[in-house]
């Protein structure tokens, strides 16, 4: 089943469009030069017709039309036209213009070459036999899920196994949702994640040769190719994204993504998530730059149970794991290290001896609303791995306050009913304590009426991402059927998986509202 759904799933996809003709046997004189110009691409699916138009002065309909799958055409006399379509209609729409319907006959899913007309005939004045070639033009097959598809090619097809090791000249082709071409480079690429890299739909990690701005997105080399294999939805990380980024939030950078079909080796692997990685640089996480000298610096850190990079430590009151990814091991020094540790050791420290927000205490090093949010947030999706914590992100540019966020990695346990009628992040980071606070609880009920209208926007994008996603989604579980139960929907259907969704979302948001001024 799984090599019939890969080989009905294969693009079409086409070459360069161009206009042009030239002759590839008898040249016509000066005084009557023959030519093909073709003016239009062509968008076929699957059984389906599309019109193009030729400019020719020949007498198109007299002689022998062809469209050949190689440019120049072959001259050995074997047949190289397409079996993946037809010309099924040759028409005169006056002086020098031809109507050219073509049909796709289902029976080839890959062009591989670019496309050419060649005519070959007597000339209508000169009696001559005359084989006239026009330029290559384009042939579109949209992905036929509607998604944009994602083409990578690893050298000699070698199997990406390491999330460590990254396989170098790889290649990557981007098409749109219509088959067209958007973006070709090279790149290397790794495995990435943690327990989403043991699951049997792997994710993926992207550095470009060069940096490129990839759909709507700005300009950069790294990149992220999210499986969302435990999500029935697909949804959830993009919806955590998108709810970062309402209106109002105070996040700085939010990632942003665009689902995909990804074919890996020629090898279809369903529904993926192209996202930009967590990082500092331009267009992303923006950080004014330190010297080896400077008192007062940037930087970025995870907070993660994994606790696995070069440089770490644990915060002194809760033993919180704190990894430095920024600056990162090739530039970080010893002073640098020491200062981020004594500023994560001073703010706990004024968070258990403190009962202010002024800046006379934490909120001298801690951004406060982006410390609500982020909490506010992970209560609105419920999502509890801040407990641990795992994923959780923070930075703070050099003479400013901690940020925290952006947020990641929400695929699973989130969106759900397991904490209802309850606040269930509590013990995100230092909430419970500061929520001692009267001050703080204040602030947190402030925050919540001032993003709700911002957030409650989600649902339109609920429904939209839905409406794009259903056929893909139904594909990709069959590549990829999950019966773990994570969220509570692995039984339901697409469609019935993202409205438990978002009926558990819209309870949830009704719910803090209810409750976030009585907090305790």
């Amino acid at each position: 089943m799984r090599d019939g759904i890969k080989l009905y799933l294969a693009i079409l996809f086409c070459v360069l469009l161009a206009a042009g003709c030239h002759d590839t046997r008898e040249q016509p004189t000066p005084a009557n030069p023959c030519y093909i110009e073709v003016q239009d691409s062509v968008v076929l699916f699957k059984y389906s017709s599309d019109t193009l138009y030729l400019n020719s002065d020949l007498p198109i309909s007299d002689g022998r039309l062809v469209c050949h799958r190689s440019f120049p055409p072959k001259r050995s006399g074997a047949n190289d036209a397409p079996d993946s379509f037809l010309i099924t209609e040759i028409k005169s729409k006056g002086e020098n213009l031809w109507r050219i319907v073509l049909s796709d006959t289902g029976d080839s899913y890959v062009y591989e070459n670019s496309f050419c007309f060649s005519w070959s005939g007597r000339l209508n004045d000169t009696g001559d036999t005359c084989l006239v070639v026009s330029a290559p033009f384009t042939v579109c097959k949209p992905f036929f899920t509607g998604l944009p598809a994602l083409v990578l090619n690893t050298p000699d097809a070698v199997p990406i196994v390491s999330k460590t090791q990254w396989i170098t000249g790889a290649e990557m082709v981007l098409f749109d949702e219509n088959g067209h071409q958007l973006y070709q480079g090279g790149l290397e690429i790794k495995g990435r994640g943690n327990s989403t890299w043991n699951a049997p739909k792997k994710p993926y990690s992207l550095r470009l040769d060069i940096k490129a701005g990839l759909f709507d997105m700005p300009p950069n080399r790294r990149w992220v190719l999210l499986a969302n294999y435990l999500d029935r939805t697909l949804l959830r990380n993009h919806l955590a994204f998108f709810l970062e980024g309402a209106e109002g939030n105070t996040s700085a950078w939010t990632p942003r993504g665009q689902f995909v079909e990804l074919i890996l080796n020629g090898e279809h692997l369903g529904n993926y998530y192209l996202c930009e990685k967590i990082s500092v640089g331009d267009n992303r996480i923006d950080l004014k730059t330190n010297s080896p000298s400077d008192a007062d610096i940037s930087f970025m850190v995870e907070m993660d149970t994994n606790f696995d990079e070069v440089n770490k430590f644990r915060t002194p009151v809760r033993q919180l794991p704190v990894m430095i990814h920024e600056p990162d091991e090739n530039d970080l020094t010893a002073e640098q290290a020491s200062y981020i540790e004594n500023y994560f050791s001073r703010l706990e420290q004024l968070i258990y001896n403190s009962n202010s927000l002024s800046e006379e205490s934490y909120g001298c090093l801690l951004d406060l609303d982006s410390y609500v949010d982020y909490w506010l947030i992970n209560e609105l999706t419920g999502n509890t791995e801040s407990w641990w914590p795992k994923s959780v992100f923070m930075y703070r540019d050099k003479g400013g306050k901690l940020i925290v966020g952006p947020v990641w990695d929400y695929d699973w346990g989130t969106f759900g009913k397991r904490y209802e009628n309850k606040f269930c992040c509590l013990d995100c980071l230092w909430t419970r304590q500061l929520l001692l606070n009267g001050d703080f609880r204040n602030l947190a009920a402030e925050r919540w009426n001032k993003l709700l209208p911002g957030l409650a926007t989600v649902f339109d994008e609920i429904d939209r991402q839905r409406d794009r996603l259903s056929y893909s989604a139904a594909i990709n579980e069959s590549m990829w059927p999950n019966d773990r139960d994570i969220n509570g929907d692995e039984t339901l259907s697409y469609e019935e998986a993202v409205e438990l969704l978002k009926r558990n979302l819209r309870e949830r948001m009704d719910w803090i509202s209810e409750h976030i001024h009585s907090i305790q």
